[in-house]
């Protein structure tokens, strides 16, 4: 143990009494000891800062910080700001890990060097459990191909199921932290941020991270309804969009295609549910119209995508219809 590196892990807590000490006991209890816990109680209304001051009491491995509430990615930044770790993790205080997670993470780490090690996952709900399926145990990508396969269901862009290497959060003189103002892919544009500092990334095929969802999950929201401050999800994927081009030229097409599907995704909300803010309307519009024509034409798109593409834009009502029943007739 005296020649393992410390592991920074940052667990942002927000009203989770219910699920704290689950996840706690999930991370104190890790067959890799070498850990400094962070626990950001981000102005919880319930038991939750209780229970962290109590295991913190218990385990001198674990800072107890209380903010006021500022939401997961204020919490999170705070949590990096003090990390002292080699290494930096993140977990939801919902979810919770294998016992083995950290060790097995840095144990690739050690080995190949990676500046983020990402491993599998295991959904689960009051309903259902269903783990992420990845036909490959183990699987090295350079920075292009890990920017091709963030897009893709491959290992997703949750933080939660990586190890950080502390160089590339911490490459500039500027520590690259999360943008507070998205709500929705914050985690995907960090990846984005951070993987411009690295050049090796690994996944291995373990299920070590257990995704708890919630029907009040924000997702659950977002997929749901529609409102103005969903728009930040657009400023999201255009800042993503400008780091691809710059490190990963040759895959912007890819990520142009998603800017406008996330644009089209609106659209559709938008004309289902609220339109208190008409003027929304020609911003998403124009949104979508920005890499429209290039996606339309591009080769590497299939005729179905360009099908899908142009009656989710001109008949957002329709799409949402014919959508519905593909998915009663698929379950």
């Amino acid at each position: 143990m005296s020649n393992d590196k410390l592991i920074s892990v940052i667990i942002p807590v927000y009203n989770v009494e219910r699920y704290l000490k689950r996840c706690l006991d999930s991370v104190t209890n890790q067959t890799y000891k070498n850990l400094e816990i962070i626990l950001i109680n981000d102005g919880s209304t319930d038991s939750s800062g209780s229970i962290c001051n109590e295991y913190a009491k218990k385990d001198n491995r674990i800072i107890t910080i209380h903010k006021k509430n500022g939401g997961v990615s204020s919490a999170r930044n705070k949590g990096i700001e003090i990390a002292k770790g080699e290494y930096i993790g993140f977990i939801d205080s919902d979810d919770y890990v294998e016992s083995n997670m950290y060790q097995e993470l840095y144990n690739e780490a050690i080995r190949s060097d990676a500046d983020i090690v990402m491993t599998n996952y295991t959904v689960k709900t009051e309903k259902y459990e269903k783990k992420h399926f990845i036909n490959k145990e183990r699987d090295v990508l350079s920075k292009e191909e890990f920017y091709d396969k963030l897009l893709d269901n491959y290992f997703q862009g949750y933080l939660t199921t990586k190890l950080f290497n502390r160089r590339i959060i911490f490459a500039t003189n500027k520590i690259i932290l999360l943008n507070e103002k998205v709500h929705i892919y914050e985690d995907l544009l960090f990846l984005v941020n951070v993987a411009k500092n690295g050049s090796k990334f690994v996944f291995i095929n373990r299920y070590l991270y257990n995704y708890c969802i919630r029907g009040n999950s924000a997702y659950n929201n977002y997929i749901s309804s529609y409102n103005s401050k969903q728009l930040s999800i657009l400023d999201a994927m255009d800042e993503m969009l400008r780091v691809v081009e710059k490190e990963a030229s040759m895959i912007s097409i890819k990520y142009k295609k998603a800017y406008m599907e996330v644009a089209l995704q609106l659209f559709e909300q938008y004309c289902m549910f609220d339109k208190a803010r008409e003027n929304d309307e020609k911003y998403i519009k124009d949104c979508v119209n920005r890499y429209y024509k290039e996606v339309l034409e591009n080769k590497n798109i299939s005729l179905k995508q360009k099908i899908v593409i142009m009656i989710h834009f001109n008949f957002p009502k329709l799409f949402r219809n014919l959508k519905e029943i593909y998915h009663k007739f698929k379950y």
